[in-house]
């Protein structure tokens, strides 16, 4: 449960900054009646560091704590790595979008993108999120049942 755990709490402060900031820039003034393309450059910035937030821990939790001698059985599953190498394209994915929201003029860049594109970020988001969320579970399934040959054994005696 201690994967869960820091998941959970870094998702937490993620999604509490991502609210702060969204409140912080338009709770004096209502969000008023825009199109998909106009929402997208208001909330762009914070909705690709959520997207940013969503990937970080399970890609660098793969990258850098699960390839070690001690867990290594993490990395012997074909699932987990086509996961994080999904979740790394969709963390590009974000810091693209981010790149591009933050350099472009911003009425510009809301006459050129279309609702298609809207719907797509927001699909890629919640592909994000899911993505990441089944990487943890699947965890913290597999370090609960200990199906892992490796893991029996560290398990005895």
């Amino acid at each position: 449960m201690e994967n869960l755990a820091r998941w959970t709490l870094a998702q937490a402060f993620g999604l509490l900054g991502t609210l702060a900031v969204i409140f912080r820039d338009n709770y004096r003034t209502p969000v008023p009646g825009a199109d998909m393309g106009e929402l997208l450059v208001r909330f762009g910035p914070q909705a690709s560091a959520l997207g940013l937030t969503l990937a970080l821990w399970p890609v660098s939790d793969l990258l850098f704590r699960a390839c070690a001698p001690d867990r290594a059985w993490q990395c012997s599953g074909g699932f987990n790595r086509w996961l994080v190498a999904l979740l790394l394209f969709f963390q590009c994915a974000h810091a693209a979008v981010f790149g591009l929201v933050v350099m472009s003029d911003p009425p510009a860049l809301a006459a050129a993108l279309q609702p298609s594109v809207f719907h797509a970020y927001g699909a890629a988001l919640l592909a994000t999120a899911l993505m990441s969320a089944a990487y943890v579970l699947r965890l913290e399934f597999v370090i609960w049942k200990g199906h892992t040959p490796a893991m029996r054994h560290e398990s005895q005696p």
